[in-house]
């Protein structure tokens, strides 16, 4: 078989194809959907400080330091925050 590049190729065989790169190949076979796969600074930001928050959250309430938790969920509401417009964002720019 040979290997082609216009999505209609069905398999890998030994990794490579007529010296293409193993990524060429695999993106022959299942073709990414850029536009579903966008994400915007929001979104990105936004998970990043849930992360943040939920590590100052569960430190605090490892360490007994109530402060700190505090300090976490009120990152983690922030960044849920944050996410949800950058979601919102990307919801609209799909359906224009």
């Amino acid at each position: 078989m040979r290997c082609r590049t216009d999505g209609t190729f069905a398999r890998v065989h030994a990794g490579r194809c007529a010296g293409q790169k193993l990524g060429m190949t695999l993106r022959a076979i299942a073709p990414i959907d850029h536009q579903e796969r966008t994400v915007n600074k929001d979104q990105v930001k936004g998970r990043l400080k849930q992360a943040e928050g939920k590590v100052k959250e569960v430190a605090g309430k490892l360490t007994g330091n109530k402060t700190l938790e505090q300090k976490g969920k009120v990152k983690n509401a922030a960044g849920d925050v944050q996410a949800d417009y950058g979601d919102l964002k990307n919801d609209v720019a799909k359906s224009l």
